[in-house]
């Protein structure tokens, strides 16, 4: 099997990250020969295709990076194009029908719709070996780009009330698309610091954007990692407590849309029903089944399955 995977131009942002780790899952496949290209316009992908042949062209598809496609006209008559999409709402799902893309992809499990041409697919948890040992003083980690609604004050908030003495470790990234000069990441690391009013409580801040590995290696050495983000109201999965998940590190999260697909774990890791005591005591028990139903090679014999239907 024969695969163009395009992947958006702006490489310092999140949609282009999870790209390049869909990239590095189907590069381990031995069925699938794999080119992937980063592009900002269809000349490129044209170039690409009179070098070689493909069973398919899957973009990596968001909407605010991917502004060239006309969805409603079928430009390349002799492949398939699948979309892997990002923050869609429920009332554009309805609207999809076959046109550029013959079939859309969102890694959502709660997903429910009954237009065929969008299908579920599972997310990706890889395999880590994490190395590193149990901080002996709690450190608690997050990480997120710039924005105030990540909620990184509430878990400042939350660690002083169940803890004395704790390490609060925030990595807060400048990217490609938003707060460019870091300015946004400071001031919110700095009115974090301010909250601080017990002695033991500490906060270590980073700003450097990191790979994929360097990211799994900040959220693996804390003793957990938390997301109390501020949106009530968001489309799509956040990838951020994919990377936790990949840890094996235990994971608090609240009841933000984002994170709609771990609502309902046992234990529960919702802030509002469990103190981060006991979600760090609960270890990662509650990721048992995700571990086993979010792996690459099942994520690899799903698509290959979808494609497999579409030729």
């Amino acid at each position: 099997m024969k695969i163009l995977f395009v992947n958006t131009s702006t490489k310092s942002c999140g949609i282009y990250q999870y790209g390049n780790n869909l990239i590095k899952t189907l590069n381990k496949s031995k069925d699938i020969e794999l080119k992937s290209i980063d592009a900002s316009g269809l000349e490129q992908v044209d170039s690409e295709l009179k070098n070689d042949n493909y069973d398919v062209i899957i973009f990596n598809y968001y909407h605010n990076l991917v502004n060239y496609i006309n969805f409603d006209r079928k430009y390349f008559n002799n492949h398939i194009c699948i979309a892997i999409l990002h923050e869609i709402d429920d009332t554009t799902f309805k609207k999809y029908k076959d046109g550029f893309f013959q079939k859309y992809l969102y890694a959502d499990p709660t997903l429910s719709t009954d237009n065929p041409i969008v299908t579920s697919i599972n997310r990706i948890i890889p395999k880590y070996e994490n190395k590193y040992k149990m901080p002996s003083i709690p450190t608690i980690g997050s990480m997120g780009f710039g924005y105030e609604r990540k909620g990184y004050d509430l878990l400042i908030d939350q660690v002083q009330k169940e803890f004395d003495e704790a390490i609060i470790r925030l990595h807060i990234p400048s990217n490609g698309v938003i707060d460019a000069s870091g300015s946004n990441a400071r001031s919110i690391v700095n009115k974090c610091k301010s909250q601080i009013r017990k002695k033991g409580i500490s906060i270590e801040a980073s700003h450097e954007f990191l790979s994929h590995e360097g990211v799994l290696d900040f959220l693996a050495k804390n003793s957990i990692n938390a997301f109390f983000y501020k949106q009530e109201e968001a489309d799509g999965i956040s990838s951020s407590t994919d990377h936790a998940i990949t840890v094996r590190r235990p994971l608090s999260i609240n009841k933000t849309p984002l994170f709609k697909h771990l609502h309902n774990l046992n234990p529960s890791i919702l802030i509002e029903n469990n103190s981060l005591k006991q979600i760090l005591s609960n270890g990662t028990k509650p990721f048992d089944s995700i571990y086993k139903d979010s792996s690459e090679e099942v994520f690899v014999l799903n698509l290959k399955k979808i494609i497999n239907d579409l030729i």
